[in-house]
């Protein structure tokens, strides 16, 4: 098996060169153990971080266990430990984060002890401060979120304000009311206190509106190098109709709409369709459209007949890999070339392992997304088999 290759770098502690092996060998291992036999001429080495930096960073302020604890005692502002949903790593500092990341938790632990503002007790379910989001894009924008779990629109206020005199380069500055007994944002209602309530981030020459709500890739510099692999798999010449599954704000689509005839975007979350049409409009794309609902509803032969049968097919699903209908419908349309982008190599070996029944894998290529870990994206060209592809 071939080692990793440059650009690479390590951040802080662990050696780069290690972190990107054990990622390498992680995905191919899992790869294998879901039976699927990948020839090792379709494997090439995993395409290293260019830098150190994320730029979606979601921490949680929270009491110990124990509860009870104000903002100046022993509280903690930081990620959750490893496998523990109820302890927080209090940090001081992050080096893998770029700023104001560190800056924005560091004033608002300040303002907290200064006011006396409670931390979550995630065991009692009491306490103000909960969480903070950011986005910190390459466009230089940054979007800060700070969720709460008391309506208490005054504290709110004297916080939010605060923050926004100690940190200008915040761009946009949201609160959201968390009452409930989670951290799942979906169901909630972000409210804008300064600036448009959005970033915009660039991605080659294409840009994209990014709410406090909508999914985007962490890792920005390393996402524009997964699309680019994702759009030289594709192989398109601009006659063929792309098929974009599991689209979200239609990032990927709308990366490689420039090499195509058309982008059909299919994605189950409503708003993330919003989304998608509003970054086609914005990148002033017009042979791309996007459908809210399920694909193996949407894509039935009157809807082929509307918008024309899949050249090409991408899919980029959640780590839970593709519903076994999902693997049965993409066998089913037969399209000549499938993309399958994935953050998780074992269900994607298992997705593999189906769609072999018609397709053979041709190339693969693992991508470094999350420097300083063993966490490996994999993109893979599946081809029509030859005895199928002129039927």
């Amino acid at each position: 098996m071939p080692p990793p290759t440059p650009p690479r770098e390590g951040v802080w502690n662990p050696n780069g060169d290690e972190t990107l092996k054990q990622g390498f060998d992680e995905g191919s291992t899992s790869l294998k153990e879901e039976h699927y036999k990948i020839s090792q001429s379709s494997q090439t080495p995993p395409l290293g971080g260019r830098g150190a930096e994320y730029h979606k960073i979601s921490e949680s302020i929270q009491n110990p266990p124990s509860g009870g604890r104000r903002a100046g005692g022993p509280g903690g502002a930081g990620f959750h430990a490893k496998g523990l949903w109820d302890k927080i790593v209090d940090i001081k500092k992050c080096y893998l984060q770029a700023e104001p990341s560190n800056q924005v938790r560091e004033v608002i632990r300040e303002y907290a002890a200064a006011n006396q503002l409670s931390y979550y007790d995630v065991r009692h379910h009491t306490g103000f401060l909960r969480n903070i989001q950011l986005r910190i894009c390459t466009t230089g924008e940054v979007m800060v979120n700070v969720i709460v779990g008391e309506n208490a629109l005054e504290k709110i206020e004297k916080l939010l304000s605060y923050l926004e005199q100690q940190v200008p380069a915040i761009t946009t500055l949201l609160y959201t009311i968390n009452t409930k007994w989670n951290d799942s944002m979906h169901d909630l209602a972000p409210v804008i206190y300064s600036g448009k309530g959005y970033v915009t981030e660039k991605l080659e020459d294409f840009q994209f509106k990014i709410g406090p709500k909508s999914f985007f890739q962490t890792n920005t510099r390393q996402g524009e190098e997964l699309y680019r692999i994702a759009r030289d798999y594709a192989e398109l010449t601009g006659k063929e109709t792309v098929y974009d599954l599991y689209c979200g704000t239609g990032s990927i689509g709308i990366f490689v709409s420039k090499g195509a005839k058309k982008i059909i975007g299919v994605e189950m979350i409503e708003e993330a369709i919003e989304d998608a049409k509003e970054n086609a409009a914005l990148n002033n794309l017009t042979a791309a459209e996007f459908y809210a609902g399920d694909v193996i509803d949407i894509c039935n032969n009157d809807f082929f007949v509307a918008h024309g049968r899949p050249d090409v097919i991408i899919t980029d699903p959640p780590r839970a890999g593709m519903h076994e209908k999902l693997v049965k419908k993409i066998l089913d349309i037969a399209a000549p070339v499938v993309v399958y982008v994935s953050c998780n190599p074992a269900t994607q070996g298992r997705d593999l392992n189906l769609l072999g029944e018609k397709y053979e894998v041709t190339r693969i290529q693992p991508v470094d997304m999350f420097p300083h870990t063993q966490h490996i994206e994999n993109v893979v060209q599946l081809k029509l088999k030859k005895s199928l592809a002129n039927l």
